[in-house]
């Protein structure tokens, strides 16, 4: 029984990460919906490579930025950066190089990297940023996790640049490779803007909200308590049995093994939907595929599931 239980507990290990503290920013970025999980991240970027050998680009792509997102680190964006660019989504790839030019800038090949593709994209597309530190931007009534953003040219936009209480909405619209700056929101800004309907009234996300992914990592984590004590608890019952062997005692000892078993069944696959979550939730705004999701656990099990149109 031990070998089995202490098997089980690495295959945990390997599929979850223990709960690290929130980040310091709003719920709804990705930032703070993200909680930093490294042996999960590692298990993301690993499918990521794998998928980037065998050519499939796109999926090698969002698989390392789900790395990115459980863990951030600039081999993570760095590799989703070259993933993205071989797709040939373009307005991805350049977005993917300001945040990774900005959050990673102290880095010189990811600053090499990053500059090369905005050089070779930024002309094609409007370029928007936010000269406010602190400020949070909103596009299309989505939240942007980083406050610069390369936007379709020609094109109608609605942009919210949010500080605190004050919000600030604008309708942008520009030529390829022009630069739109935009500052701090003015008191009052929100009520008086004739050019958006009022905050928090605009198309919802495609993707899944970044909550479900929390709730599924929450989730995870008390599986995970669990396991661990029905772990410890079934290797003090084999040492109670090999101390003083009866059939009661060799009954009480399949219980537990049985247990443990089936909440690492439960745990192992609560890990991979989370990381599927993480996968498909929309965290920047960009489209994402028609998706809702959830996880449950309970006294006989538990699980989860997912429904999308792709």
């Amino acid at each position: 029984m031990k070998s089995t239980v202490v098997g089980g507990l690495f295959a945990l290990v390997l599929l979850t990460g223990a709960p690290a503290r929130a980040q310091d920013e709003e719920p709804a970025s990705e930032e703070a919906a993200t909680v930093p999980s490294t042996a999960a991240a590692a298990e993301a970027y690993d499918r990521g490579s794998a998928f980037y050998l065998n050519g499939d680009y796109a999926r090698a792509a969002q698989w390392f930025e789900t790395a990115y997102r459980l863990a951030p680190a600039a081999p993570a964006l760095v590799q989703a950066l070259r993933a993205q660019t071989r797709t040939g989504h373009a307005i991805r790839a350049a977005n993917l190089a300001l945040r990774l030019r900005g959050l990673h800038g102290d880095d010189a090949d990811a600053r090499a990297l990053a500059d090369q593709v905005i050089a070779e994209n930024g002309a094609d597309f409007v370029r928007l940023e936010v000269d406010c530190e602190g400020c949070q931007l909103e596009i299309e009534g989505r939240l942007w996790s980083y406050p610069a953003a390369f936007l379709a040219p020609s094109t109608e936009h609605r942009v919210t640049v949010a500080l605190d209480d004050a919000r600030e909405q604008h309708t942008i619209r520009g030529a390829p490779g022009q630069r739109i700056t935009l500052g701090a929101p003015r008191a009052g800004a929100a009520e008086d803007a004739p050019d958006g309907p009022p905050p928090g009234s605009g198309p919802s996300s495609d993707g899944l909200s970044p909550w479900v992914f929390g709730v599924g990592l929450a989730i995870t984590a008390v599986s995970s308590g669990l396991l661990i004590w029905s772990g410890v608890d079934t290797l003090d019952g084999v040492d109670a049995y090999e101390a003083n062997p009866t059939p009661e005692g060799f009954s009480d000892g399949q219980d537990r093994e049985l247990r443990t078993n089936v909440l690492i069944g439960i745990t192992a696959g609560l890990g991979l939907l989370t990381l599927v979550f993480a996968l498909l939730t929309d965290w920047d705004g960009d489209p994402s595929p028609a998706t809702t999701g959830g996880a449950w656990i309970g006294p006989d099990g538990g699980g989860g599931w997912v429904r999308g149109a792709f």
